[in-house]
């Protein structure tokens, strides 16, 4: 997918949504596409946008069946709807979004009409700032791609089809990567009583994620909250034994360790940069576009 800008869609033209129910806007006005049919179909057109989805991956989105002529013929028809759809909204400005390339179908989007695109974007934007020492420039970068969510990934249609359901799944991989980024970012900065609370919220829903758990006991730590930190790595314990019977990882052990002996370097905010990244040992997530490959697949 080409580079966002930092704003989907605009004033004017198309915008196609992803980062919560499928949503589909003409000149910043909500378009309604009521199918089920039609959200799928848009959904696995958006996700790859300005490239081919094959007819095949098609049909199994939208009916988990192998191809056959009765369902090549119903895709046919639900491609003639929706292109129609979309060439009415774009009032005669851009025609032939969505084209016929064998072996399947393509949906163009310009640069600042797919979310997941000007999401993508923005957090690469904080990593650089975040890498470049500009932990407050990273933490707003941060911010700004977390607020395009409007709730789960392709919230309507993930249990429609088990390709959207992968993807779906990646995509919110992608956003708590980027909470941690955000948290981290905010932990450098001193914003450590503003991290714990927003952490506290994603552990509760997230309780196997070791980096995100070693953030949380540090911002709680920093804030003064030391008794909690330490609960904080008893509850990790305990959800790590119940669902997989395991202890918690070298990163936990580790933090969990310099807050009992009152470590000092834990109070400096500097700790909370690369420092903190070392003790969950968590690997960077691949490209966006690589990991949607895949759930496609």
């Amino acid at each position: 997918m080409p580079a966002m800008s930092k704003e989907a869609g605009g004033a004017s033209g198309l915008a196609v949504g992803v980062l919560g129910p499928v949503e589909l806007t003409a000149g910043g006005e909500p378009a309604v596409v009521s199918q089920n049919g039609l959200r799928v179909l848009l959904a696995m057109l958006a996700l790859a946008a300005n490239s081919v989805v094959p007819a095949v991956s098609l049909i199994d989105a939208l009916w988990q069946e192998p191809p056959s002529r009765q369902r090549e013929g119903n895709l046919h028809a639900q491609i003639y709807q929706l292109r129609r759809r979309l060439d009415a909204l774009a009032a005669g400005a851009i025609t032939g979004r969505l084209v016929t390339r064998p072996p399947g179908y393509q949906l163009t989007l310009g640069d600042h009409e797919l979310d997941l695109c000007v999401f993508t974007a923005t957090v690469a934007d904080g990593r650089s700032l975040a890498a470049r020492g500009d932990q407050a420039g990273a933490s707003a970068a941060f911010g700004s791609a977390l607020a395009l969510w409007r709730g789960p990934a392709l919230a309507d249609v993930a249990m429609l089809s088990a390709r959207l359901g992968a993807a779906a799944g990646v995509l919110e991989q992608h956003r708590l990567a980027a909470a941690e980024d955000k948290a981290e970012a905010d932990l450098a900065i001193g914003r450590h009583v503003e991290a714990a609370a927003e952490l506290a919220g994603l552990v509760a829903v997230n309780p196997l994620r070791e980096r995100m758990r070693c953030q949380l006991m540090l911002a709680l730590y920093r804030s003064g909250r030391q008794a909690d930190a330490l609960a904080a790595y008893r509850q990790a314990t305990v959800a790590l034994a119940g669902r997989h019977g395991i202890g918690p990882g070298p990163g936990l052990r580790t933090l969990h360790d310099r807050m009992l002996r009152g470590d000092p370097g834990l109070l400096a905010p500097a700790a909370a940069g690369p420092a903190a990244a070392q003790l969950t040992g968590l690997r960077v997530l691949p490209p966006v576009r690589r990991q949607l490959d895949r759930a496609r697949r």
